[in-house]
């Protein structure tokens, strides 16, 4: 349903995500199932993230809302906490995905750049002064 309503709006190449309970997240302790779809067809991948050193044998439970926003801002100014390789995993593959990185591993290492450095940091100040003059409007 999903593939037929993007052609109809003239989606062309998508790629869709077995991801964590319906997320896009893509998981670490089993395989990620991803669907690259094109005008020439569907391609399935099968990722494990144990082959990118990524991998763990169980997901990082969730913690209380304010623990998980302290290390994931943690995370994003560079500093190691144990949602790094999960944000490696996912913005690796995201990067590749959208076109960013050649590959899954070059996706990877531009994410562990992106995390060692502060534009991430940068990239959230611009987003917050968007939201805020959207509101003002």
């Amino acid at each position: 349903m999903a593939q037929g309503t993007l052609a109809a709006i003239g989606v062309p190449d998508f790629t869709t995500v077995k991801g964590l309970e319906g997320s896009p997240d893509l998981p670490r302790a089993r395989a990620a199932i991803v669907g690259v779809h094109t005008p020439n067809g569907e391609e399935r991948l099968v990722l494990h993230a144990r082959d990118y050193g990524l991998g763990d044998q169980s997901e990082t439970p969730l913690e209380s809302e304010s623990t998980y926003l302290e290390t994931l801002q943690n995370t994003l100014a560079g500093k190691p906490t144990h949602l790094q390789t999960i944000a490696l995993w996912n913005g690796g593959f995201y990067l590749w995905r959208s076109g960013v990185a050649n590959s899954l591993v070059d996706g990877i290492d531009k994410a562990r750049n992106l995390l060692d450095s502060d534009r991430l940091t940068q990239y959230i100040i611009v987003i917050q002064q968007a939201i805020a003059l959207y509101r003002e409007k």
